[in-house]
């Protein structure tokens, strides 16, 4: 197991180099490369968009068939500036020939974000990162997912909030209060938390059905179903998490089973602000997940960067769920944004796509053990409040 923990310099010389790689790429992804689109009905009601090109940059799949990426930089742990790249990932304007018949390709299954209210499935921000991918040889689709919490701000909308207080807050954070009896409010905040269970139980249910429509027409699509990754944005990020923690373990409310075929796993996970909902103790892992991918924003008051605690139930976020990782030499990236807000569960999208490959390159498909922790500062933010409460999530989110 290989750790890289050091601190990187990035010398002149070196900065104008990654701008230049970074640069070309970026110009190669969004000018060169066209990527197809369609869109299928995958569940009754609910629909996803297949991103795929015929044309490659880069291929990172089949890489030896493509020019050789220049020697990789392992350096990745540490301290980087906000728009260091990673060298020697993929080699700008290397292409492929088109997909051969007998050839499969991998695929991303992305869920969008929105705290499970409101969101799009094509969203212009998460285009880029689409793009990426299908131009460089994994087919895309991004999927619609029933949102469990959308009655309830429909009714919050026309005035109807749920009840809070100081008091609600103080129970729900470990105080009991007293002798107080449980009044209507602590009902009102457990209730809320039960449903933000289901609603969580729902994406999961949907993402294992657009899963199983997928392998179903792995033939059709030229896909590999063994190498089937996901991904996701704040709500859509916890979706996936949650997925391959019931793949694991068994979920609280969904068996995988029940969807996908007996012994499928996921190929790896790429989160941009996700967590793991627990309603009873802690986390705990039965078999080794998939290799992960986590970005978070140390300041995130919508998702917790480490972990928010009740009694009603628990949100374990990537900070968290990197170090049960790490105490189970089980491989993951953890990209951590110092005073960085919920923008990091769509900047990476734009910003980190190269470190998003070379993690695909090497963790997924190359099968290389890797615990990476990354530590982005980003110098000129105003301080943030971290030490939050369970009242700056509920005050973030509605």
């Amino acid at each position: 197991m290989y750790r890289y923990f050091e601190h990187i310099k990035l010398y002149a010389v070196r900065n104008l180099l990654l701008i230049a790689v970074a640069f070309f790429a970026a110009l190669d992804v969004t000018v060169a490369q066209p990527v197809r689109r369609e869109t299928v009905q995958y569940h009754q009601g609910l629909y996803l968009d297949r991103y795929w090109s015929d044309v490659h940059a880069g291929d990172l799949w089949n890489s030896c068939k493509c020019a050789p990426a220049a020697a990789a930089d392992t350096t990745t742990g540490g301290r980087i500036s906000t728009n260091g790249q990673r060298l020697g990932v993929l080699e700008a304007g290397a292409h492929c020939s088109a997909v051969t018949e007998d050839r499969r390709t991998p695929a991303m299954i992305f869920m969008f974000g929105g705290g499970f209210y409101t969101g799009v499935r094509d969203r212009k921000e998460y285009l880029p990162y689409f793009h990426f991918l299908a131009s460089h040889g994994i087919q895309v689709f991004s999927i619609d997912y029933r949102l469990g919490l959308a009655p309830l701000v429909e009714k919050m909308k026309g005035g109807v909030t749920p009840e809070y207080d100081a008091h609600t807050e103080s129970i729900a954070e470990g105080d009991n209060g007293g002798n107080s009896k449980k009044t209507g409010k602590i009902a009102a905040a457990r209730q809320m938390v039960a449903l933000l269970r289901k609603s969580i139980d729902m994406a999961v249910e949907d993402l294992f059905r657009a899963t199983a429509f997928i392998i179903s027409n792995a033939e059709k699509w030229g896909i590999d179903t063994s190498m089937i990754m996901t991904s996701g944005s704040s709500a859509g990020a916890i979706s996936v998490l949650e997925a391959e923690y019931a793949l694991c373990n068994g979920g609280e409310g969904v068996e995988p089973y029940n969807y996908v075929p007996s012994g499928f796993k996921y190929a790896g996970v790429v989160s941009f602000a996700g967590a793991i909902m627990c309603m009873n103790g802690k986390l705990e892992w039965n078999s080794m997940p998939a290799p992960m991918m986590l970005f978070h924003g140390t300041a995130d008051s919508n998702v917790p960067y480490d972990k928010l605690r009740t009694p009603f139930g628990s949100l374990y976020g990537s900070k968290y769920i990197a170090d049960q990782l790490t105490g189970m030499t089980a491989p993951h990236t953890l990209f951590t944004f110092e005073n960085a807000t919920h923008t990091v569960a769509v900047s990476p999208m734009m910003e980190n796509l190269l470190q998003i490959a070379a993690f695909i390159e090497e963790s997924v498909f190359d099968g290389k053990k890797f615990i990476a922790n990354t530590v982005v500062d980003q110098p000129g933010l105003p301080e943030l409040k971290k030490k939050l409460k369970l009242k700056d999530y509920i005050k973030a989110n509605f």
